[in-house]
C-alpha cells in the first residue's frame, strides 16, 4: 500500500508551508516578529508570570543578630547552623546580606530572644547552661530548633539556674561552721620508717 500522494510525501507538505511562514517574519504563534512586538513585551510584563522573590535580608540586621547570639550565646557557627537547620555556608550567605526563608529566620529571632533573656539574667556559666537539659527534656538549643519559643526556654533556664545558686549557697551556709578535718591519718598507714 502505497501512500506517496502528492499533498503527501512522507511528512514533506508542511516543510514548504512552515518555510514560507518563517520567510514573511511570522512566529509560528500566529504573532508578528516586528519590532513593534518587541517593544510591546519590554514595556509591559504582559508575557511574563509574576514570581514571589525569597525574602531579601537586611544584611546588617542578620549579621548583626547572628554574631550576637553567638557570642552571648558562646556557640559556634556549626552549632548555630544545627540549631537553624541550615548549612554553615548559609549563614555566611545570609551574613554577606543573601535570602533568608520565613522559618529561619523566625527561629534567628527566637534564639537572639534568649540571648537577650540570658544575657539580662547575668549568668556567671553561661555556656554550661545552654546544654543543660530543661524540664521539657529538650536543651534550648533543641527548643529552638524544634520551633519553640526561645524566650520561654531561656527564661526556664534563668529560672534552674537561680534555684541551683540559691542551694548552692544554702548548702555552703550549713556547711560554713564545720572544720575541715585531717583526713590523712584516717584509714591509711603511717608512713614513718623507723628502721
Amino acid at each position: 500500500m502505497d501512500r506517496t500522494t502528492p499533498n503527501h510525501r512522507n511528512g514533506t507538505f508542511l516543510a514548504p508551508l512552515v518555510t514560507f511562514t518563517v520567510l514573511l517574519g511570522g512566529v509560528g504563534t500566529g504573532g508578528d516578529y516586528t519590532p513593534a512586538y518587541h517593544a510591546l513585551r519590554e514595556s509591559r510584563d504582559v508575557f511574563s508570570k509574576q514570581r514571589d522573590s525569597a525574602p531579601k535580608s537586611n544584611g546588617f540586621a542578620v549579621s548583626a543578630d547572628i554574631e550576637y547570639t553567638k557570642s552571648t550565646l558562646h556557640l559556634s557557627m556549626a552549632e548555630l547552623a544545627r540549631c537553624l537547620g541550615v548549612s554553615r555556608q548559609a549563614l555566611y550567605n545570609w551574613i554577606d546580606g543573601g535570602s533568608i526563608k520565613h522559618e529561619n529566620l523566625a527561629k534567628l529571632i527566637e534564639l537572639k530572644s534568649a540571648a537577650i533573656v540570658i544575657a539580662d539574667a547575668s549568668l556567671s556559666e553561661r555556656a554550661l547552661f545552654i546544654h543543660r537539659k530543661l524540664p521539657g527534656g529538650k536543651t534550648l538549643i533543641e527548643t529552638v530548633a524544634m520551633g519553640g519559643s526561645g524566650t520561654e526556654a531561656a527564661q526556664s533556664l534563668v529560672k534552674l539556674a537561680n534555684e541551683e545558686a540559691e542551694q548552692r549557697l544554702a548548702l555552703n551556709g550549713l556547711l560554713v561552721d564545720r572544720k575541715p578535718h585531717n583526713l590523712l591519718g584516717h584509714g591509711t598507714p603511717e608512713l614513718v620508717d623507723k628502721s
